[in-house]
């Protein structure tokens, strides 16, 4: 009995200390150096009131129901010589244990990913989500990639549904930018 007690506290312990930290893995001021290197100034903040229209807009395209309370969303606009090269936007996606944060750079011109990171996590296992290796397979996705993990992915093993968040993260930036900065 005493022995069953001392396992079901340890367990508890366990699962209390990988599940309630979240893992802060950048900042959004060094996310930005990284995601818009080389841009004139500061990025310029660009924000798009959301109407019921293009809450349904981003949603139908997206698939599901991305957007549900949100009001506005904020785009970061990063110029060169005059010209945007470069959109950003920072979004939350479900993981396993709990909310991804992150940060997706798009080039508005060729409708791709351009870069993303991973600015926090509570995943208990995904740790590898915020490596490189494993965020470079999404440079350069378009809307056209499904990006499944098995197919167009490398997921990471004992990390499955934490792989399978960042394509969909992905994409979905690239339907706000479509639906929402390119309409502005």
């Amino acid at each position: 009995d005493i022995i069953m007690k001392i396992v079901v506290i340890v367990m508890l312990s366990v699962f209390l200390a990988t599940s309630c930290f979240a893992t802060r893995v950048m900042e959004d001021t060094e996310a930005i150096k990284k995601l818009m290197p080389g841009i004139e100034g500061s990025p310029e903040e660009v924000v798009v009131a959301l109407t019921p229209e293009l809450i349904a807009a981003v949603n139908s395209r997206a698939g599901i129901e991305k957007l549900k309370d949100e009001k506005e969303i904020r785009f970061l606009v990063g110029k060169k010589e005059g010209k945007v090269t470069v959109v950003c936007v920072k979004d939350i996606e479900a993981g396993k244990w709990g909310p991804i944060e992150y940060m997706v750079a798009m080039d508005p011109e060729k409708k791709i990913v351009s870069d993303i990171v991973v600015l926090a996590h509570e995943e208990a296992r995904g740790k590898m989500i915020t490596q490189r290796k494993f965020l470079d397979q999404l440079k350069g996705v378009s809307l056209q990639n499904t990006l499944e993990v098995g197919k167009d992915l490398k997921g990471i093993t004992g990390a499955t549904v934490t792989s399978k968040s960042l394509g969909p993260a992905a994409k979905n930036s690239l339907i706000l930018m479509d639906v929402l900065y390119n309409k502005h």
